[in-house]
């Protein structure tokens, strides 16, 4: 009878270590991989490399044409477009006619052109911005649910972190849906016929 006990009594002990080793696992992944990026690992962080692998399916199927792109360009004429008038815009739209890349390219201050293209994930769900004016160049991340993960600046050959948030203009529009009304709204400036030859600048 006392050789059952103990028996039952060691087994039960293996158990609960066992269970304890568990928890700590997966304490230990939960905390690894709510971890932020840094300086020192952002290049290789799981959650940066998951927007990276999205930005690259992303640009893959948009330049062999399973994304098909659709482009509107425009007509800068001063009198007649504004601020920072609308030069061209362009969409790549998955199987599911769904926006997975918007890029647009408008004229700022002295006319200096400002390009910057938006990802979305599958669920709709802008991932990555990147845009360029002049020589500065400004990447952003996003998690899943929209909230910016890292965010940085490079300019001549030099990388600095950046503070951006949710809601900050370039992460607007921050959905697909969003980004397709975008698209379709009507800009000051006179739209260029497709296919026509007529100069945006």
């Amino acid at each position: 009878m006392n050789s059952i006990t103990s028996f039952i009594c060691t087994l039960m002990n293996r158990i609960v270590f066992g269970l304890l080793i568990a928890m700590m696992l997966i304490i230990y992944r939960n905390s690894h991989a709510a971890e932020l990026p840094g300086i020192d690992n952002w290049q290789t962080h799981p959650a940066i490399e998951e927007v990276r692998q999205l930005y690259n399916q992303i640009q893959q199927n948009s330049s062999n044409g399973i994304y098909p792109t659709k482009t509107r360009a425009f007509k800068v004429q001063a009198t007649q477009c504004g601020v920072y008038p609308m030069r061209e815009k362009s969409i790549s739209l998955d199987e599911r006619g769904k926006v997975r890349k918007l890029v647009m390219l408008q004229l700022v201050s002295d006319g200096a052109p400002l390009r910057v293209e938006r990802f979305y994930d599958e669920r709709g769900a802008l991932r990555f911005v990147f845009s360029r004016l002049l020589l500065t160049d400004l990447r952003i991340y996003l998690s899943a649910r929209g909230e910016v993960i890292w965010a940085m600046e490079f300019y001549d050959n030099k990388r600095e972190i950046t503070e951006r948030v949710k809601g900050d203009w370039e992460t607007v529009p921050a959905t697909a849906d969003e980004a397709l009304a975008l698209f379709n709204r009507k800009e000051a400036c006179p739209e260029i016929p497709p296919n026509s030859t007529t100069p945006t600048h």
